[in-house]
């Protein structure tokens, strides 16, 4: 059994709010390429929303973070390494070791997994999700598997 997501417009919203479109970052690229496919997010849409603080990968933390508004609603979303997102999350056990092994799952098949996270107030959450038996789309729970095969040179952890 793994976590995965219900929402994966959620996921890969929140996933796409901590990406710079402008950057050079092989990470932020990878997840605003996978939007391409995506037609439930359109760039109207991503541009309803007002990134109020960006802050970039950063590799002591291993994660990015934006505070974001659209209309009247007010949240953060981060984006970073799968076992730093579990800590901001305060996984149980059972959750950590389901997602645990499906990160290493999806390393041996050569995909990064990354962890996302959402924060509506004063704690933070994985965008909704239910259990399965089956992986259908993308991984684990605040995980969303970039659909590309990484490359040593551009590997972060």
């Amino acid at each position: 059994m793994i976590l995965e997501a219900e929402n994966k417009k959620e996921l890969m919203l929140a996933a796409a709010l901590t990406s710079r479109r402008d950057s050079e970052d092989p990470i932020d690229n990878a997840v605003l390429k996978s939007l391409e496919g995506f037609e439930e997010i359109s760039t109207q849409e991503l541009d309803a929303y007002q990134i109020l603080d960006f802050k970039p990968f950063d590799p002591t933390s291993k994660r990015a973070e934006a505070e974001v508004q659209r209309d009247e609603e007010r949240f953060r979303v981060a984006k970073g390494a799968p076992q730093v997102i579990m800590e901001m999350v305060a996984t149980d056990e059972n959750q950590r070791q389901q997602i645990e092994d499906n990160v290493d799952e999806l390393g041996e098949q050569g995909f990064r997994a990354l962890g996302v996270a959402m924060k509506n107030n004063d704690n933070w959450r994985f965008p909704p999700a239910r259990s399965t038996s089956e992986r259908r789309g993308t991984g684990c729970t605040g995980c969303s598997e970039l659909r590309h095969r990484h490359s040593h040179g551009n590997r972060r952890s």
